[in-house]
Order: structure tokens, then C-alpha cells, then sequence
């Protein structure tokens, strides 16, 4: 269940923008949620070559641990923010993912940071299908996607900021709508204003009587990842449009959203209807 209150909060407190909803698809490839326990145990200690602190110029050795397995592994753990608990999750990627890399010495930011053990995320809802999250943000550079990396007072972990775009994430997943000599190449636009009736808002906000856009996942292909879909809502009869697959861009020193979108086909449109009538039970009239 989404703790609305919560993510209010987060979102007002600028420790998360609670429009960037992302998602970890469950049961993709075997992806699932372990235990601490599952987790700790396929990490390996290793040791580390580093700079060191008080000479970046030299060079030492720490431990340090990484994934040994060749899955990316995620598990969910409260931490705590000003005395209050904020659920998170922890990731950690596998050192196999490097190519040609023959030993586990890792020496450069933010290389380290990803293969160690680090926290991801504020954890928005976890279903049967998906574990929904939004990443830790600096508003000062909302615009400047990037690894950064802070470790609050008595977290063993460090939390990565903004460790990835958002639009990016969106995007990524729909280009495969590009493939193909007849797909449409070119996303369509819709222009609207943070502040007008019609704005995106994230799922777990969305009324199906608005003019509100959001965004959530649906299975349009049988195989492969689910795509980002956009919903826009309908007052005269509360059914939600299926728009299309795609991504949204904020611009707040314009106080602008921009949706780019690509049109799904007929038998695209109807595979994403079902797993939305499916998965959204209180969106079981979802049509174009």
C-alpha cells in the first residue's frame, strides 16, 4: 500500500520529487525481492584498491564487498531520516557486468560506489508485478543527472543520488516502439502546465475523472520488459485514454510538462489495455 503521507512529506522536505515514479519489474528474468539474509549472503569480501584519503595521490587497500552472483539483487530496508523511518531499498551491481575486468580491484568514482552494496531508492509500493520507487534527489541539480553519493549519520550504506534520469528510464524502455521499417520514428508532443488541470501526476495520485496524465507500466509485448504507458484521464465518462508509450519532461523554472509519446498499433493498444484491466482493478474501463 502507498504511504501517501509519506511521499507527501518526502517530496515537500525536496528528499524526493514524487512525479519520478520508476520501477523494478518483478519476475523479468527471475528478478525478485530477497530477504537481508539472501542478500548478505552473496556478497564476498575482497580487497580494494584505492586513493587514499590523506594523499590522493597514493594509492591503498581497503575490504570491501561485492556481488558475486550474476543477477542484480535488491532488498528492502527502513532508514532513518530526522528520527522518522523511510522504506528504501539496497542494490548492488554484479561485478560481472564490467567487461574485461579479470580481478575484483576497483579504483575509480563512481565505479566503486555501484559494485558496492548502496541504497537505491525510496521504495513507493511494491505489487505481485513491480517494486515502485523514486530516487533520492538535489534539487539544485535536477537537471544535471549524475552520480552523487551521501552516507547519513548511523547508515552503514551510502545512498546514491539521482542515479539515473528519470525521462531516461522512460525512454530507454519505449524506443523498442522505434524498431521496425514502419514504426514511428518521431515522438509526438503534448505541452501542458504544472499548474493547469492537465498535469502529470504520479499513479498513485491519478483520478480517472481529471484531465491528469500519468504514467505506469503495462506488458505490450509478450517477451521483454513492460513499457511506459500514459494514461490521460476523462471527466465526461471516466474511462482513461491510453495515449501511447513514452517519457515526460519537467521544466519548473517554466512551471511546463512535456509529454513525447509514441502511438501504440491496434495489437499493441489491446495487449496493454489487458495487463492495465488486470493489474488496475479500479481502471478496468481503460480504452483509447
Amino acid at each position: 500500500m502507498v504511504d501517501k503521507d509519506l511521499l507527501n512529506k518526502l517530496d515537500q522536505e525536496r528528499i524526493i520529487d514524487k512525479r519520478h515514479v520508476l520501477w523494478w519489474q518483478l519476475g523479468f528474468e527471475g528478478r525478485r525481492v530477497l530477504t537481508e539474509e539472501e542478500f548478505n549472503s552473496g556478497l564476498q569480501e575482497v580487497e580494494h584498491e584505492c586513493y587514499l584519503k590523506d594523499n590522493p595521490e597514493s594509492k591503498g587497500i581497503e575490504k570491501v564487498k561485492i556481488w558475486k552472483e550474476n543477477y542484480v539483487p535488491i532488498f528492502i530496508k527502513n532508514i532513518n531520516s530526522d528520527g522518522g523511518q523511510i522504506p528504501s531499498f539496497v542494490s548492488v551491481r554484479p561485478l560481472s557486468d564490467h567487461r574485461g575486468l579479470e580481478s575484483p580491484l576497483v579504483s575509480s568514482f563512481p565505479l566503486q560506489l555501484y559494485y558496492q552494496p548502496h541504497i537505491r531508492g525510496v521504495v513507493v509500493e511494491k505489487t505481485d508485478d513491480f517494486l515502485f520507487w523514486s530516487p533520492f534527489i538535489i534539487y539544485e541539480n535536477l537537471n544535471s543527472w549524475g552520480t552523487y553519493a551521501i552516507k547519513p549519520k548511523g547508515e552503514s550504506l551510502r545512498i546514491i543520488l539521482q542515479p539515473i534520469a528519470p525521462h531516461r528510464f522512460y525512454k530507454n524502455l519505449s524506443n523498442v516502439l522505434r524498431k521496425g521499417k514502419r514504426a514511428q520514428k518521431k515522438y509526438k508532443k503534448i505541452n501542458c502546465k504544472s499548474k493547469d488541470s492537465e498535469r502529470v501526476v504520479p499513479y498513485y495520485e491519478f483520478d480517472p475523472l481529471s484531465r491528469n496524465f500519468t504514467v505506469y507500466p503495462a506488458k505490450v509485448f509478450e517477451n521483454g520488459l513492460d513499457l511506459p504507458v500514459i494514461l490521460q484521464g476523462n471527466p465526461d465518462t471516466g474511462i482513461p485514454n491510453i495515449i501511447g508509450s513514452g517519457t515526460v519532461y519537467f521544466d519548473d523554472e517554466m512551471e511546463s510538462e512535456q509529454i513525447c509519446y509514441l502511438e501504440l498499433n491496434d495489437r499493441e493498444l489491446k495487449s496493454a489495455k489487458l495487463s492495465l484491466i488486470e493489474r488496475l482493478g479500479k481502471l478496468d474501463r481503460v480504452r483509447k
